[in-house]
């Protein structure tokens, strides 16, 4: 296949891009629209494809095009996969790591996008270990290059390409901007909602002249990328509208012009360098920032500029030593040795759930044994609400219908607030009926349309059965207090208080007694109480005082209503916390699952050490 000349240029904006996603992962608050840097990519690989499509009369001599992306994308890529087994094999429990093995099958499959989508929910992004995220990347350019493949097998000339491509493009986006509020982490994830980017580039690459073009476009290039970066934030409804002004930014920077301010400074030394080796830079920085998350909690900002010097460093030899090694001589066997044995050593992982024997793990035996960091119970919510949603949150284990007095609605806390009505019940035989749904409060005509629908049928179902008496609202009220952004849509903090009165005010005509359930305490991380390496073992309970800052705020905004509408209140905060400290860890049981939601074993904590008389007053 014919090769392409180098164009320094092009290397500075890769430069840019991965620095835009480095700083966006490992300091968020700096740069919220970081992001984009891989839409950025999607770009460049679009036109960097076509430009060698193009001037090989717009053929694909698929067995050479595959060899080379072969031997261009894997030698790095089975590397971090090595090292990441490598690493969980001493730091991650028996089901972590068989968690994480499945994931390095899907990424060989390159179906990691489709793996990290079934991983994507609310609740689940919390929870999960997941040193493999970032390859949904480049498993969407792998089925990129499928497609590539299949539309040049059934188009060789300039015109009707492009016209296939103009058409492919019109269609991809259409179908991104019309599910991205309906179905946002499927847009995010799939290839077809994320084609439009590549083949932006591609359509450069093809309509791109043997003549230099003006250096205005390179200028508008950066405006728009500025313009991209001043309005986009990781609230921002992406892949969408709003991400044309990257998209376009790309395409207009990777243009030919003649030589000119912008051209000149991408075309640096320190830029092109960081722009060679922004793969393998890209591949290694999110293995080590969630590891090292995994065993120190909390990052000081310190300690992430070591991080990513280290990942400068890795991605350096990665680069220039063994990349280069491996192409030189075009050792395809040892590549696909390699791809192999990782496949085998992942299925043996999977097979053998984890190899308990590992050292880390029986040191972690008694409590992984007593706790699973799983939540068990959760409910679908279909039957109540019509129907099914991802982030359903609901509970019907003690439900009778006719019979039930008690209804707990809200967002996944109500959900948790389940493990302790669960261990009141066992010994009251009580019952009660659970609605939730994550990142959705349960107020009526409030939050997105879905949430919105969760909460009208929510109030139907339990306004319409008069055997409801006393309703219980759990939410993790500091997340929407002061503003919150869902798929890209503002909810003010007027709006979310005066949707709480309204809601309020709306049960009040139907419901005996309502309680509200105030927040537990935030910041908990459940995974440090583990040792993972034997010299760092440390505390994992909570400062009160940093518990105290996050709750005061909503409390000072609920206060008001709670005595307005003579609403009762139960109160995890005393109950959950002593002097100067609110244990995440009694004993051999972690008592939350994240850093918000309770544990079974939470439920039963708190049960115990809340007032007696509040718990038994729910069905008097």
């Amino acid at each position: 296949m014919n090769k392409l000349y180098y164009r320094p240029e092009i290397s500075g904006l890769r430069a840019l891009s991965i620095a835009f996603v480095l700083i966006y992962h490992y300091f968020p608050s700096y740069l919220k629209a970081g992001f984009i840097g891989v839409d950025i990519f999607f770009v460049i690989s679009g036109y960097l494809i076509f430009q060698i499509i193009s001037k090989n009369n717009y053929e694909l001599p698929l067995k050479a095009f595959l060899k080379g992306r072969f031997l261009r994308l894997f030698p790095s890529f089975l590397l971090i996969l090595i090292c990441t087994l490598a690493i969980g094999g001493c730091v991650l429990l028996a089901g972590e790591y068989v968690d994480l093995s499945t994931s390095v099958l899907a990424s060989l499959l390159a179906q990691s996008n489709y793996f990290e989508f079934s991983k994507s929910g609310y609740f689940d992004n919390a929870i999960n270990i997941r040193p493999l995220l970032h390859l949904w990347s480049l498993a969407v350019e792998f089925q990129f290059y499928i497609f590539i493949a299949l539309l040049c097998s059934l188009c060789r000339n300039r015109n009707n390409m492009l016209l296939l491509l103009l058409g492919c493009t019109t269609v991809s986006i259409l179908l991104d901007i019309t599910l991205v509020n309906r179905a946002p982490s499927a847009v995010f994830f799939f290839t077809p909602f994320r084609l439009w980017e590549f083949l932006a580039g591609a359509i450069t690459a093809l309509l791109q002249k043997d003549k230099e073009s003006t250096p205005v476009l390179s200028y508008l290039g950066v405006a728009l990328l500025a313009l991209a970066l001043s309005l986009m934030s990781s609230e921002s409804t992406h892949p969408g509208l709003i991400t044309i002004l990257p998209v376009l930014a790309a395409a207009l920077l990777l243009v030919r012009t003649r030589p000119n301010i912008v051209t000149t400074s991408l075309s640096l030394y320190p830029l092109t360098l960081v722009g060679e080796m922004s793969y393998a830079l890209y591949l290694w920085h999110w293995p080590l920032l969630e590891y090292s998350k995994l065993i120190w909690g909390g990052l000081t900002p310190l300690f992430r500029i070591k991080l990513l010097i280290i990942s400068m460093a890795l991605a350096f030899v990665t680069t220039f030593y063994y990349e280069k090694w491996l192409r030189k001589d075009q050792k395809l066997k040892l590549l696909i040795t390699l791809l192999l044995a990782t496949a085998a050593v992942s299925v043996l992982v999977i097979i053998n759930k984890g190899f308990t024997s590992r050292t880390v793990h029986l040191n972690n035996a008694e409590l992984n044994q007593n706790n699973t960091l799983v939540m068990t119970y959760r409910r679908s919510c279909e039957k109540y609400i019509g129907k099914p949603h991802k982030e359903d949150r609901c509970n019907d284990d003690h439900y009778v219908e006719g019979g039930t007095k008690l209804a707990v609605i809200g967002d996944s806390q109500s959900n948790a607030f389940t493990t302790v009505l669960n261990a009141f019940v066992s010994s009251e035989k009580s019952n009660y009926l659970q609605l939730g749904m994550g990142m959705c409060p349960a107020l009526i005509g409030y939050g997105t349309h879905d949430c919105r629908h969760f909460a009208a049928k929510t109030f139907e179902h339990i306004t319409q059965r008069h055997t409801f008496k006393t309703l219980i609202i759990a939410a993790q009220w500091p997340l929407y207090s002061d503003g919150i952004t869902v798929n890209g849509q503002t909810f003010t903090s007027d709006f979310f208080w005066q949707s709480f009165e309204n809601t309020i005010a709306a049960y009040s005509k139907n419901i005996d007694q309502i309680y509200i359930v105030y927040s537990v305490p935030l910041g908990a991380e459940p995974r440090r109480c583990f040792e993972r390496l034997p010299f760092e073992l440390k505390g994992c309970d909570l400062p009160k005082t940093l518990v105290t800052q996050n709750e005061q705020r909503y409390r000072e905004k609920i206060a008001p209503i709670v005595q307005k509408y003579g609403l009762k209140v139960i109160d995890p905060m005393p109950a959950m916390c002593h002097e100067d400290r609110c244990p995440v860890l009694n004993g051999s049981k972690i008592l939350y699952l994240d850093s918000s939601h309770l544990s079974e074993a939470g439920g039963q904590f708190l049960l115990e050490h809340l007032d007696p008389n509040v718990l038994s007053g729910l069905y008097h």
